[in-house]
């Protein structure tokens, strides 16, 4: 992460390995969450099965009255990966600061 790069929300924890982010402008809600990937999940060519992080965010910008309750956070068919296979939950946090138009990061 750069030097320049900081969080002002922190991490909401949902359960072991998944997480909401709040960018810091309060208008883009990013969720975390760890899987795994491998021969349990269907990818035969790998010799093993591996963890890594994940990030997705949620389609709608957040109005600064919003309620999380007010939205079906638990259904994943709702939000929108924007990258993934990353080795760290630091590299996926640092991902949702990254400025790519793809993200809308910080």
């Amino acid at each position: 992460m750069s030097g320049a790069s900081w969080r002002k929300h922190a991490l909401h924890k949902l359960a072991a390995g998944d997480y909401l982010l709040l960018s810091n402008d309060g208008r883009t809600l990013w969720r975390v969450q760890r899987y795994t990937d491998g021969p349990s999940a269907g990818l035969a060519d790998w010799p093993r099965d591996l963890t890594f992080w994940r990030v997705l965010r949620w389609p709608r910008v957040l109005s600064k009255d919003a309620k999380l309750d007010e939205y079906d956070l638990d259904d994943l068919s709702r939000w929108h990966e924007v990258t993934s296979m990353l080795r760290t939950r630091r590299d996926a946090i640092d991902a949702t600061l990254d400025p790519d138009p793809r993200g809308g990061g910080a």
